[in-house]
């Protein structure tokens, strides 16, 4: 299974902490705990289990059920960031989610509908 982007976000927090309390980073340096503050890290391991759990049993369907819960990760993940001001997720970020199975288990092409792409897909209702 592949490693969540919170999970590499919190680590990336939990990195400057420790820098932070050796001494080797200054505190006016850091950002992460405000870039990923808790709240945004633990919103997004819930929609990420949502999402891995709906698709799971998806393995050997067709891709018309994919797109639909791969929508509605989609918009828990623009809900999340829209609870945090927008600054939820950047362009870095938002490339990080896995969007489809295939960052779950390699056999196929990731989804082109991450973030505020899917909002500008005209092909695709995201609604």
């Amino acid at each position: 299974m592949a490693t969540r982007p919170s999970a590499r976000w919190r680590a990336r927090v939990d990195e400057e902490a420790t820098e932070i309390a050796a001494g080797t980073r200054a505190p006016r340096d850091a950002f992460l705990s405000e870039l990923f503050p808790e709240s945004l890290l633990a919103a997004t391991d819930k929609a990420l289990h949502a999402f891995e759990s709906e698709m799971d049993p998806l393995h050997d369907q067709d891709d018309g059920q994919d797109f639909e819960v791969i929508r509605r990760v989609v918009l828990a993940l623009n809900e999340i960031n829209e609870d945090h001001n927008g600054a939820g997720y950047e362009t870095e970020e938002r490339g990080a989610v896995p969007l489809h199975r295939s960052d779950l288990d390699g056999t196929r092409h990731r989804c082109p509908c991450s973030g505020s792409e899917a909002r500008h897909q005209p092909h695709r209702d995201h609604r």
